[in-house]
């Protein structure tokens, strides 16, 4: 059950925060291929990805 309501408020705080080009916007930088700045283990990537981080 928290998880269910963590995943809606994850949901929730991303379309507020990347409004409405959010999705795509999300696509475009994440799946596009090519060399990134943090490699995927790297703390800041773990960071970013957690939307606690914007509380």
């Amino acid at each position: 059950m928290l998880t269910g309501v963590r995943e809606q408020l994850g949901h929730a705080l991303f379309r507020r925060v990347a409004g409405p080009d959010g999705p795509a916007n999300r696509a475009r930088i994440h799946d596009t291929p090519g060399p990134r700045w943090f490699a995927p283990d790297r703390p800041i990537r773990t960071v970013h990805g957690d939307a606690s981080m914007f509380i």
